[in-house]
């Protein structure tokens, strides 16, 4: 069960109110509140702590006489109990004959009646040890129905219910559900009187108590922020006093599960089914960044102990397990108002580390170590450790206190994926930098901007630029294959042209017309009658490859214009494109696996080449039909 009993009445039913609520405190002591509106604190506003109150209870009961049936309050409350307990957010509601009344024609007649007949009044029996033993009675039945709920009741639940009663901000939430009991906070779900979601997080006993109020300030200023990859706080307050304070955040209900679950989930995919590829990634990545933009461009915030020194927004560790992904649309949502990632600010890293644990990960960044601060450049560390990890496919920083956390950079140079996404590795490696000079500085135009907020966010929108501007995972696989077999470098000249021969072997087995199409190009260009193909074949195949790889459907001018034109007047239709792109994979199939590349890796960069030549193929006969109709 949850929450306190609450009692219903009439307040010209306030003897008979008096002696209900003193047996149940009797029998409910320290383990359910009973609760009336004589418990409202003078100066409180008395309707909004009543609708509180009504909102927090887990059972009611109501005492019925004529004055509560015409009272349009005690209407009010009958029909939001009745409502309430039809939707099972209260676990029973009683009701007790006071007097004679019409209580069949009221929500009443589907409830739980306590007196037995139902039709016995309390004053139907003469005041003195009748009517009180009758009264004890109806009060033992309350009793009895709510002792055996009392001792399932979930510990957060029931901590958390009382604190929103307390507040205007909360009064009307229904705590629900324990998401979390940590070290620092008890979390919990509930529900607005629309059905709407809320989180509701409560500080409890942490190191925090000195920095309390800029805890609060911050988190409050975090109210201003709203992204989609934001878990958005709606209100911020403090229950209690002194010592006994308590921070109270409320917040949207974060959509998806947690980023490490599904860092687990996909590992146990098969290469081919994964979800976190490159483009994921690199999607992530940018909403991330978005997200710590935004942060970074909120005004710091004055504190006693900062001195000349504000408090400066920085998100900190980004740990997996705390940020919440939707795989269906991609979408990241990290919470800007977390303990661990404020108390990262202020301790010194094996502290930290310590206090945190390892099940949060050793997140620590590398100028801290060496005894310096932290400014926003110390965010993009962080990124670059989750993009290691999700490029990875694993979670690498949660080791035991007394193991040695992972040096990233080595990870990044033994990572498989490197070679093959080199722009973005590229990237990953200047966001794990360890000095944060070698990190992205900023537009300088933004750095020497008058605005505080937008200098502030210069380092991570260069971030961002970079990030939107890194090419697809197809582009990248097919220019790995480029490089690795088509022109290594490493080989020489020697080893491209024995990829041309043995290209152009395979395209004209396939298609014997189309050495008929060479051949007649040649002779029309007054070439000799040697073999095809000769050297200018060779370098319009990496002329013609290259084109694809640049190739951009509806830029202007475009990679393949000149190609195109060159092409449109030969009578090539689309069998002999499909016979280029056939003969051009199977060529590169055998000298990928001549280089020592798996069949996943092969198959995956053969549907990236074909992605790549989809749109050029559809471009080549679109020009070659506007020649014919011209």
């Amino acid at each position: 069960m949850k929450g306190s009993l609450f009692i219903s009445y009439s307040h010209l039913d306030q003897p008979v109110m008096r002696r209900v609520k003193k047996h149940l405190e009797g029998m409910l002591l320290d383990r359910c509140e009973v609760w009336t509106d004589e418990d409202i604190a003078a100066g409180s506003n008395w309707q909004d702590t009543l609708r509180g109150q009504l909102r927090q209870a887990a059972a009611a009961v109501v005492l019925v006489s004529p004055d509560y049936l015409v009272s349009a309050w005690c209407r009010r409350e009958l029909a939001a109990l009745a409502k309430a307990r039809h939707l099972n957010e209260l676990v029973a509601v009683h009701w007790i004959l006071v007097e004679p009344c019409g209580w069949q024609w009221s929500e009443l007649a589907d409830l739980q009646a306590v007196q037995e007949p139902v039709t016995r009044a309390i004053s139907d029996l003469p005041e003195g040890p009748a009517r009180d033993a009758h009264l004890l009675r109806c009060c033992e039945v309350v009793a009895g129905d709510l002792l055996p709920r009392l001792k399932t009741e979930d510990p957060v639940v029931a901590a958390v219910r009382p604190i929103l009663a307390r507040s205007s901000s909360g009064a009307l939430i229904t705590p629900i559900q324990a998401l979390d009991a940590g070290d620092f906070s008890i979390v919990c779900r509930g529900l607005y009187p629309n059905g709407d979601d809320v989180v509701i997080k409560v500080l409890t006993n942490t190191p925090l108590h000195r920095m309390r109020q800029l805890f609060f300030d911050v988190s409050r200023a975090c109210r201003e922020l709203n992204s989609p990859s934001i878990i958005r706080t709606t209100d911020v307050f403090i229950d209690g006093e002194s010592y006994e304070a308590r921070i109270v955040i409320l917040s949207e209900l974060a959509r998806g599960t947690p980023l490490a679950d599904e860092l687990r989930a996909d590992a146990t995919r098969a290469p081919a089914e994964r979800h976190f590829t490159a483009d994921t990634v690199r999607i992530v990545l940018r909403r991330v960044a978005e997200a710590l933009a935004l942060l970074h461009g909120l005004p710091p915030v004055p504190w006693d102990g900062g001195a000349d020194r504000p408090y400066q927004h920085l998100m900190g560790p980004l740990v997996p397990g705390n940020i919440y992904y939707d795989a269906a649309t991609m979408r990241p949502q990290v919470s800007l108002v977390g303990v661990t990632n404020f108390l990262w600010h202020f301790f010194e890293p094996q502290t930290f580390r310590h206090i945190v644990g390892p099940k949060n990960g050793t997140y620590l960044l590398p100028e801290k170590l060496a005894g310096g601060e932290a400014d926003v450049r110390g965010d993009q560390y962080f990124l670059g450790l989750l993009a290691l990890e999700l490029l990875e496919g694993r979670t690498l920083f949660i080791v035991g206190e007394k193991e040695q956390p992972v040096d990233p950079l080595a990870v990044l140079a033994q990572a498989a994926w490197a070679p093959r996404h080199v722009q973005l590795a590229r990237l990953v490696r200047r966001l794990l930098a360890p000095k944060p000079e070698d990190r992205f500085q900023g537009d300088p135009a933004e750095l020497a901007s008058a605005d505080a907020a937008q200098r502030a966010r210069a380092p991570m929108r260069e971030v961002l630029a970079h990030l939107r501007t890194l090419e697809s995972a197809d582009r990248a696989l097919a220019k790995y294959a480029y490089r690795r077999v088509v022109t290594p470098a490493w080989e020489g000249v020697a080893a491209s042209l024995a990829f041309s021969h043995a290209f152009y072997d395979a395209f004209f087995t396939r298609s014997p017309a189309s050495r008929e199409i060479f051949e007649r190009a040649r002779r029309a260009r007054g070439g000799s009658h040697g073999p095809v193909p000769d050297e200018t074949h060779h370098r319009k195949l990496l002329d013609g490859l290259k084109a694809v790889l640049n190739f951009a459907p509806g830029a202007e001018p475009s990679a393949i214009d000149s190609l195109a034109a060159s092409h449109a007047g030969f009578g090539l239709d689309a069998t002999h494109f499909a016979d280029f792109e056939a003969a051009f994979l199977t060529t590169l199939d055998q000298a990928l696996v001549a280089a020592g590349d798996s069949e996943s890796e092969r198959a995956e960069i053969a549907a990236a080449w074909r992605a790549l030549f989809a749109p050029v193929r559809a471009e080549m006969l679109a020009t070659a039909a506007r020649r014919t109709r011209g």
